[in-house]
């Protein structure tokens, strides 16, 4: 199966409130695909490419993906072009359920997963950034890509150390 790493970055935590400002795909061992939204109030063609890509995969890997990244995406890819759709036989791992299920730990936010197996390029949130970014503003933009792609990097990871805890898997 051709697996993918998968973490957006959206101007609000709501669809129809925020845009896509990047998304990071990381297909399984190999570099990272950034989607930059260069369009600031319109995602529309950047959320088309994703979704083309994504389409590609037969799994992806998300953390918090199941009440995030998805959720969002489908919202905007929706409003975007109702008859694009991520396809229905894509599974989806979201490794923040993998980790609430299978340890014990006193949070399973992922920078506690990473502190915990010392896995090292966990990025700060600056809402500063977020908010600069969603004004246009390029360094502002450029901290959220650059927080985008490594959270992928350090998603494969811990991917890599929890998958034998995934069980069950569920389409998207």
């Amino acid at each position: 199966m051709d697996t993918a790493m998968l973490d957006i970055e959206a101007s609000n935590l709501d669809a129809n409130f925020g845009v896509v400002l990047s998304a990071a795909i990381k297909p399984y061992h190999r570099p990272v695909e950034l989607f930059v939204n260069t369009e600031k109030w319109d995602d529309s063609k950047v959320v088309k490419k994703i979704a083309n890509r994504i389409n590609d995969f037969d799994v992806l890997v998300t953390f918090y993906g199941h009440k995030f990244d998805i959720p969002f995406f489908r919202a905007r890819l929706l409003h975007a072009d109702p008859n694009l759709v991520l396809k229905p036989t894509l599974h989806h791992i979201d490794m923040y359920y993998v980790a609430r299920r299978a340890l014990k730990l006193h949070s399973n936010s992922l920078e506690t997963l990473t502190e915990f197996f010392n896995i090292k390029g966990k990025t700060k949130l600056k809402g500063e950034m977020w908010i600069r970014a969603t004004a246009g503003d390029p360094i502002g933009m450029k901290y959220v890509v650059e927080h985008n792609k490594y959270d992928v990097i350090i998603l494969e990871k811990l991917y890599d150390t929890l998958k034998d805890y995934v069980g069950m898997i569920r389409t998207i």
